[in-house]
């Protein structure tokens, strides 16, 4: 199991029909006392089922006090097996803070592995760099009584 589905007691190699995901994200970190390192962050959703094709109904980037800041999707997106999907919050968006978070719904016809959704964070000034990734965590999941 992945260290998200221990944390949430789901195991993410269940097949399910749909599912809302918890991507925790960052704007920036403090690096010292005061002192703020300005972040970008690219959201992917990696279809990892190879017959399945899942449907994103939902990309949302929420700030730290919760509240929704930015929907990404007007209409909803088709992945088939083994495609993705990015969503980029860029450097100069501040106000999600640290403690920003991105909540994606998606759905499939028939029951489906779960995909694979993931945060990269990247800054840096000079010759310094940071960077690092967070891994979504399923809040709700429908398997629809018959996925195994």
């Amino acid at each position: 199991l992945g260290s998200s589905a221990i944390a949430s007691g789901i195991d993410d190699t269940t097949r399910a029909r749909s599912e809302t995901v918890y991507v925790p994200t960052y704007s920036h970190v403090h690096t010292h006392q005061k002192v703020r390192q300005a972040l970008a962050s690219t959201l992917v959703v990696h279809n990892v089922d190879p017959k399945v094709a899942i449907t994103l109904i939902s990309v949302r980037y929420h700030d730290r006090d919760g509240k929704l800041v930015r929907h990404f999707l007007t209409d909803p997106t088709i992945l088939q097996p083994f495609q993705s999907s990015s969503y980029l919050t860029q450097i100069s968006e501040t106000e999600g803070g640290v403690g920003a978070n991105y909540i994606v719904e998606w759905r499939a016809a028939e029951c489906a592995l779960p995909p694979v959704i993931e945060a990269v964070m990247i800054g840096g000034s000079g010759t310094h760099g940071i960077s690092f990734t967070t891994s979504g965590r399923v809040i709700a999941r429908d398997g629809g009584g018959a996925c195994e």
